[in-house]
């Protein structure tokens, strides 16, 4: 109900090979979980991730938008592929009835309301994902993790966040 708003612009690296990138809102703010998406009853979040560690997205190469609430986590495949060297501004609103939408480079994705294991096929629309709980407090995070050995970087050029004050 706090009408919350996050934006960040991120740049991938040279490689997005055995990389896992994320970008959102979420319930928790310790790493030592390796942000697994399970692991959060309530959050919005992109998530990019080129093996299943997070569980078997239905496209690995996709940007998917997880949106966790009630004990239930919806995956939505965006059907955007991610590309190295490549900039992406990621967006999520929620409105006052706590319910999120998803934009990336200034279009509105469809969110799941389904469950489906690997993720339901979305693409550009309207569709809001289901309500996050009340009275929850959810951290901006951006984070990326090497999947191998090798380092890997990503570039963020500014995240915003901001609500509606009134509680």
């Amino acid at each position: 109900e706090n009408q919350v708003e996050f934006e960040t612009v991120i740049r991938t690296g040279s490689s997005i090979a055995n990389v896992k990138i994320l970008a959102g809102l979420k319930l928790s703010e310790d790493a030592s979980n390796n942000y697994a998406y399970a692991t959060d009853t309530d959050q919005v979040a992109f998530w990019f991730s080129t093996d299943d560690t997070e569980g078997a997205f239905t496209t690995n190469a996709n940007l998917h938008c997880i949106v966790s609430a009630g004990g239930s986590d919806y995956v939505s495949d965006l059907g955007i592929t991610l590309a190295a060297d490549t900039t992406y501004r990621l967006g999520i609103t929620i409105n006052s009835d706590r319910r999120p939408s998803a934009w990336v480079n200034g279009t509105q994705y469809s969110l799941s309301s389904v469950g489906t294991a690997g993720g339901d096929a979305t693409g550009a629309g309207t569709d809001l994902g289901p309500a996050l709980a009340d009275d929850k407090n959810l951290y901006p995070t951006v984070a990326v993790e090497a999947l191998a050995a090798a380092a890997k970087h990503l570039y963020v050029g500014y995240i915003k966040c901001s609500r509606i004050i009134f509680e």
